[in-house]
């Protein structure tokens, strides 16, 4: 449900987004028309064509995403998307887009129903939930999430369950403000940027998740600790200078350099990467 409320709310905003492209677009051509010297009702009416189909086909992508998530037809709504970010990024409900089609991405990663990315596993003797964490690049956190385990100390030999490799890239784009999860090169989801205190002059750098912490007011907590699950969770890059965590309060006296979310997209973000997970910075 709250997927569909989010593409009803982006279909408002594409009505708007259409009128103001119109006029924007309009006056652009009567200008471009007077720098050429030519007639702008003849310039207007070679890019017309084009403009507008260009216009409709996008809107009716759209629309059609919007009917196939009502319908549960979430892999072709999925690709309907995929199609409207990849082809107009720039037009105005690109980041609506990428919205929905993040949300749509999550339901599937992390749904008990969703085979995508998962594979089953059957508990061995001896086994604990990081030992398979580690086997298969996943995290306890990420097993637990998609399992509904409570505890992570209560598996028993034979027991079946699912396990995703947390092999998704990291793009932090600054001039953006966002985060994002790629699969490859595919898309998968990505989060707003509320702050980033980040000095850094290379136009890109590519570096690596060092560690998963928690933290407590002053103290830092590890994530084998039976705390670390109900405290704020903070990813300390391998250079060990730059940090990814929830935004920073007024009390904090000093809470890093780095790239800051809220609070929630912090603890999603957390169960979708694993320590060793590339991360590739953009200014």
């Amino acid at each position: 449900m709250r997927v569909i409320y989010i593409i009803q709310g982006v279909c408002a905003v594409l009505v708007v987004a259409a009128l103001t492209c119109a006029l924007i677009f309009a006056k652009s051509v009567k200008e471009k028309a007077g720098e050429l010297g030519q007639n702008p009702e003849a310039l207007y009416e070679e890019l017309d064509t084009f403009t507008t189909q260009g216009n409709l086909l996008s809107l009716q992508a759209m629309q059609q995403a919007r009917q196939l998530v009502e319908a549960g037809e979430y892999n072709k709504a999925n690709d309907k998307l995929r199609f409207l970010i990849n082809f107009y990024s720039e037009a105005s409900f690109a980041d609506e887009a990428r919205g929905i089609l993040g949300a749509l991405n999550l339901d599937q990663l992390m749904s008990p129903s969703s085979s995508k990315y998962k594979t089953s596993y059957k508990v061995k003797s001896g086994d604990s939930l990081s030992r398979i964490a580690k086997k298969h690049d996943s995290t306890v956190e990420n097993i637990m999430e998609i399992n509904g385990f409570l505890y992570p100390d209560r598996i028993h030999p034979d027991q079946e369950m699912q396990v995703m490799a947390l092999n998704f890239r990291t793009v932090i784009d600054v001039g953006d403000k966002t985060i994002a999860l790629y699969d490859g090169q595919t898309f998968v989801k990505d989060y707003p940027l509320l702050e980033v205190t980040y000095g850094g002059k290379n136009k890109m750098i590519t570096t690596k998740i060092e560690q998963t912490m928690a933290y407590d007011g002053g103290s830092m907590i590890s994530r084998i600790s039976s705390k670390y699950r109900s405290n704020k969770k903070l990813i300390i890059l391998k250079d060990g200078r730059l940090l990814i965590r929830p935004v920073r309060h007024p009390d904090e006296a000093d809470p890093g350099s780095g790239f800051f979310l809220s609070e929630t997209d912090m603890e999603e973000y957390n169960l979708l990467v694993r320590p060793g997970g590339e991360v590739e910075i953009r200014l």
